[in-house]
């Protein structure tokens, strides 16, 4: 085989060698999009992650939180996620905190923390509380405490300190209750007894909901 024909098989198996180098390249490329960035984006665009410390105490047992963007529809006993503005005058975001939770982020939803954003829009704290009362159940507030469809669920802690009840500008009867749950709306509670939730401020609505939170740790 003369010199030329060798140069030239050389070159058309490092051609080959090439082309099959750069043929792997783009297989495992292609896999990589289908086994990792595609499942991690559809993770994305459905879950949230929260870790959850309103008030500075464990209102529930659990700290971090998967938030599901597409489970809303929640039943007694359920954690959720929701926003609100009903928590000031106690915990409320200055201006700054809340652009600084908008810039940056092209998600739909925004979870953290600071609050909830939607599409750009502040829609307020972001709370997780379990779902003690739903449409229909029998909720009873007095002076022996906290009852959902007869089961003792807590007591009025607040109403013997009287901080936060004055500084809602509201007194102990202002919370008593004996009532239906409304249809649309949810008896939002925490299982620690400081935990500041519906017996102070009432329902939530369905709409305020963000999605059911699964308990991590």
């Amino acid at each position: 085989m003369s010199s030329h024909e060798t140069g030239s098989t050389l070159a058309q198996y490092s051609t080959r060698w090439w082309a099959r180098g750069i043929g792997k390249v783009l297989i495992a490329t292609t896999l990589s999009v289908l086994l990792v960035y595609l499942p991690l984006r559809a993770f994305s665009q459905r879950y949230r992650l929260l870790y959850d410390s309103v008030e500075g105490v464990n209102c529930l047992p659990y700290s971090l939180f998967l938030i599901d963007l597409r489970d809303r529809e929640v039943h007694r006993g359920d954690y959720a996620a929701f926003f609100t503005t009903q928590l000031e005058p106690f915990y409320r975001l200055e201006p700054e905190v809340i652009r600084e939770l908008a810039d940056g982020r092209d998600q739909r939803v925004v979870v953290d923390q600071r609050g909830v954003m939607i599409d750009g829009v502040f829609r307020g704290v972001a709370v997780i509380k379990e779902v003690a009362g739903v449409p229909g159940d029998h909720v009873v507030v007095n002076e022996k405490g906290v009852q959902v469809n007869g089961a003792h669920r807590g007591v009025l802690l607040h109403a013997a300190e009287g901080g936060k009840l004055w500084a809602l500008g509201r007194r102990a009867p202002d919370f008593l209750r004996d009532e239906r749950v409304p249809p649309g709306h949810f008896w939002m509670m925490g299982t620690h007894e400081r935990s500041y939730d519906s017996r102070y401020w009432g329902y939530i609505t369905d709409e305020q909901i963000v999605g059911r939170a699964i308990p991590l740790w």
